[in-house]
């Protein structure tokens, strides 16, 4: 899934090429009443009543309805700075969800409007605020736009921004929500580039972000959802050991119409292989979608369909894989849906439909998921699925959508196979010690995951690093730090291009320094 995020790449080409010195992070507790501000430059109840209610509206993705709150807001002598603050994230957003350049436009006009309202405003918390936000808010719809230079200067001056404020003013609690972002961005980058970045005295971790994101979520009086949004899209795409499905479940039951909400939670319980609870959640998020009122939010069709997928109900999700490539103008999933719509169509017996959709996946965007698609789709474009192929698709699926005593027995089928190939027996056996490890057999995963790797051995794989690095999950909580971090390790070390290399660097990346606080703590 895109989160939306800015590109690390982005932000680090901002921190070497415009470097300045700026404040120290800070990671120590903080405690303390927030800072006592009109809230956000409002002085009339009116004002605050117009800006809460477009609020309200927009968090349930009603962004027309918003749009107007917030255009009344501006009317008031106070309301300008809140309300074109609020406007220039609707059209961020909408930017973000249907990649329509008509909205990128739009963005900057509102933040040039933003940026009139504070030039003759006083320093003050809330000014500052708003300045940070609108270069963060640049940054994220550049970097969506491909124009990471300009999006790394953007975020830049967030980062400074949003640092000075938290400097000046260490319990204005809504500094944290971006301040935790793009620290947890920093510290995600691998571990050159932050030696490089720390000699310029510019320095982040992803203890720092999360610490601050869990501040600003639990303290700040107007970032509280996005930073707990943040937290559990961590949580979910690298692995933090967070609380990701209780926070995304209390916003969507505070916000249960919302397609926005109803899309992450039914994302996150797809990502925990929920695959019936997330199509309920997802359901409904996309018939809110379609209803005229609300922002129509395309990529629940994509996780429909991919859940359905999953399922093994290839005709169900064909439609829906259909839907999201004809409707969706952006590149966002459209390599995986080509991918997924022509494996759908392969597996319902209309090969010759289905290579066309393997013609179509392109890598538009440096993501490991359209790598992986574009590899895939070349293979199966060289040839049909084989009855391993076949098996082992039905295994994974069977363990992508909780079905684990089905998938393992597919697996445990496709080892009988004599003739396997040894990337095929490593995903055998990989894909048993996930089965195992989720259900809490750890001694017994373990034995998979070595298998995996000695099946393996060269590493061309994605099987044997990732097994490596689950190998290293399952020994670490059991306390045995040092045999962690040689798993971990020995994840690294494979050198070739695998399949989402970018993610297991990452996920390794915050292990080792999960173990380093152990070591410490010890």
């Amino acid at each position: 899934m895109d989160t939306h995020l800015p590109s690390a790449a982005a932000l680090l080409l901002a921190l070497v090429l415009v470097p300045a010195p700026g404040p120290a992070a800070r990671t120590a507790e903080i405690g303390g009443p927030p800072v006592e501000e009109p809230p956000m430059l409002l002085s009339s109840p009116n004002s605050v009543e117009a800006m809460e209610r477009g609020r309200d509206l927009l968090l349930r993705l009603r962004i027309d309805e918003s749009e107007s709150a917030f255009l009344d807001l501006a009317a008031e002598s106070d309301g300008g700075p809140a309300a074109y603050h609020h406007l220039a994230t609707a059209s961020a957003l909408k930017f973000l969800l249907a990649d329509e350049d008509v909205y990128y436009d739009e963005f900057f006009e509102r933040s040039r409007l933003l940026s009139d309202e504070l030039a003759t405003l006083p320093d003050e918390p809330w000014k500052a605020f708003f300045i940070a936000e609108s270069y963060l808010q640049e940054a994220i719809v550049r970097s969506k736009k491909g124009r990471y230079l300009r999006a790394a200067l953007a975020g830049r001056k967030a980062l400074r921004q949003y640092e000075q404020l938290a400097e000046d003013h260490p319990t204005f609690y809504d500094a944290y929500k971006g301040l935790g972002l793009l620290h947890f961005t920093i510290g995600s980058l691998p571990s050159g580039y932050r030696t490089v970045l720390s000699i310029l005295g510019v320095r982040g971790s992803v203890d720092d972000g999360l610490r601050e994101l869990e501040l600003a979520a639990d303290s700040s009086r107007y970032s509280a959802v996005d930073a707990s949004i943040l937290l559990s899209l961590f949580d979910i795409l690298v692995d933090t050991d967070g609380e990701a499905g209780g926070r995304l479940a209390a916003i969507h039951l505070r916000y249960p119409d919302s397609p926005l909400f109803g899309h992450l939670y039914g994302f996150y319980l797809y990502s925990e292989r929920q695959a019936d609870s997330a199509l309920a959640v997802l359901g409904k998020a996309h018939e809110h979608s379609a209803l005229p009122e609300y922002f129509d939010l395309d990529y629940v069709e994509f996780y429909i369909a991919d859940t359905l997928f999953r399922l093994g109900r290839f005709s169900e999700a064909i439609p829906y894989y259909q839907r999201y490539l004809d409707r969706h103008r952006g590149p966002a999933l459209k390599a995986m849906a080509s991918l997924r719509m022509g494996m759908a169509l392969e597996m319902a017996g209309q090969r010759l439909a289905a290579t066309s959709f393997y013609e179509d996946v392109r890598e538009a965007r440096d993501f490991d998921n359209d790598r992986a698609a574009r590899r895939r789709a070349t293979r199966l474009l060289e040839s049909p699925m084989s009855t391993i192929d076949v098996q082992l698709l039905a295994g994974q699926n069977a363990f992508d959508s909780g079905r684990y005593p089905a998938a393992m027995e597919v697996l445990a089928g496709v080892l009988e196979d004599g003739d396997l190939t040894p990337s095929a027996r490593s995903e055998a056996e990989y894909r048993l010690g996930r089965c195992l490890h989720v259900q809490g057999d750890r001694t017994a995963a373990l034995v998979r995951y070595e298998a995996s790797m000695a099946a393996d051995p060269r590493g061309e794989s994605r099987w044997p690093p990732w097994s490596a690095y689950f190998a290293g999950r399952i020994v670490e909580s059991a306390g045995r730090l040092e045999d962690a971090r040689a798993f971990y390790d020995r994840a690294l070390s494979y050198s070739g291009d695998y399949d989402y290399r970018h993610a297991l660097e990452k996920n390794v990346k915050v292990a080792r320094e999960r173990l380093s606080r152990q070591s410490t703590a010890r």
